[in-house]
């Protein structure tokens, strides 16, 4: 796949590298101090890392949820007499 990047650098107060591609456009604020391209690769590592937090903490809430549904499902034991589901509580036991 090609990807018509084009990137503008806007110096101010603050230095940012406007970004477009496929139709998408954002502006990434460059770290003081470093090359444009040093700063958006830094960018990039840590937006990856924040996006493999997000994924894992996906990841648990998922098995989160299989985990409450199986809890949800499962067959409730009878305190009085101890039979799993079929009858009311309190039972006749």
């Amino acid at each position: 796949m090609t990807y018509d990047t084009q990137v503008r650098l806007i110096i101010g107060a603050s230095a940012y590298a406007c970004i477009k591609e496929c139709g998408v456009q954002f502006d990434v604020r460059l770290a003081p101090g470093r090359s444009a391209a040093v700063a958006l690769r830094e960018y990039a590592e840590v937006e990856r890392a924040r996006a493999a937090c997000i994924i894992e903490n996906a990841n648990r809430a998922e098995r989160a949820a299989t985990v409450l549904e199986a809890a949800r499902n499962a067959p409730t034991e009878c305190p009085c007499c101890g039979l799993l589901d079929g009858h009311r509580y309190p039972c006749a036991a």
